[in-house]
């Protein structure tokens, strides 16, 4: 059971592995560029594990303008060297540019740091936290990296027979009707390796059991933990009420688990911020045509309808401007 500030902990940890995958996918991107290269290749075998972070626009923004800047940088050099050559100059080869070589160096430092962190990881069996460094490594294409980039994609052949190995376990054990050590297995496989091939079908075995009355608390709460590890904090959130407010599971490990993790997450501070971001961002999605639905219903004296969706919309999007929009219309209707 993770503590208050060890979630903190791993939200930040979130936020600096997005950083540092992100960081090392533009110095790829523009060691491709002054090679020439027409392509950048995409990583295999792995995926970005934190998607849906609420710093990743921002982040994302920020480097392709630093992107763009470069790339407007290298076109002027290269108009002032075409220039130059046109006059009987010679054109320096990228492999002599002073700028190319420390640029290459400065790649290759963070490819090396990349590595370092993800063995780490490895280290300290967090396979998940591992994957997404390795992801940066595996996708180098810079000069002296190509022993790094083998050894990255051999730990994600290793990693995938690890998550095969627990699958197998999983599987065994159903076998055996030894269901409380198959969900066991199958949840290492669904927080620890959602990057691997066998991660759809370890889910898939995983949810069948919630047929069995005897486990299928323990089943939601390991579809719950996974959603939380994978850094879907509001999922993880909700899963966690269902299970706290499901009478079947009242007073059983699973419930006690559940409303556990439920306080802790409800009074961190930090993971308050972050589902309300979700919810902002979702509301701001869904909720304006929700709401022009709702004043179309109320021109047409259909209140019925139109308080409907409004009170709809106070209840899926709580603490947003549209919630407090649409309980002002709602309470204009008599």
């Amino acid at each position: 059971m993770k503590s208050c500030a060890q979630t903190t902990d791993v939200l930040a940890r979130q936020r600096l592995l997005l950083l540092a995958a992100l960081a090392s996918t533009c110095l790829i991107m523009l060691a491709s560029t002054v090679r020439g290269d027409e392509a950048t290749p995409k990583p295999t075998g792995a995926v970005s594990l934190y998607d849906n972070s609420p710093d990743k626009a921002a982040l994302e923004a920020r480097l392709k303008q630093a992107y763009d800047t470069y790339q407007k940088q290298q076109a002027a050099k290269q108009a002032n060297a075409q220039n130059g050559q046109k006059q009987g100059g010679q054109q320096q080869k990228p492999e002599n540019d002073p700028e190319y070589k420390e640029m290459m160096q400065a790649n290759l430092t963070m490819i090396q740091t990349m590595m370092k962190e993800g063995d780490a990881k490895f280290d300290d069996k967090s396979y998940r936290d591992a994957a997404t460094f390795y992801a940066s490594v595996a996708m180098a294409n810079v000069p002296k990296s190509e022993q790094l980039v083998q050894k990255a994609r051999a730990r994600f052949l290793e990693m995938e027979d690890m998550a095969a190995e627990h699958l197998k376990a999983a599987d065994d054990a159903i076998l055996t009707r030894e269901y409380l050590k198959a969900v066991e297995e199958l949840g290492i496989v669904v927080k620890e390796f959602p990057f691997s091939k066998v991660y759809s079908e370890a889910y898939r075995t995983l949810v069948s059991l919630k047929s069995r009355p005897d486990i299928a608390g323990l089943v939601s709460l390991t579809e719950a933990e996974g959603l939380e590890a994978n850094g879907n904090i509001s999922g993880a959130v909700k899963a966690y009420k269902e299970i706290a407010n499901n009478p079947r599971f009242e007073n059983s490990l699973a419930w006690v688990k559940a409303t556990k993790k439920l306080e802790a997450l409800n009074n961190n501070a930090e993971v308050k911020a972050a589902l309300k971001g979700e919810m902002n961002a979702k509301a701001e999605k869904e909720a304006p045509g929700l709401l022009s639905t709702a004043h179309n219903f109320a021109l047409n004296n259909d209140f019925a309808k139109a308080k409907e969706k409004y009170a709809l919309i106070v209840e899926k999007f709580p603490g947003t401007k549209f919630a407090e929009q649409a309980q002002s219309e709602m309470d204009k209707i008599k």
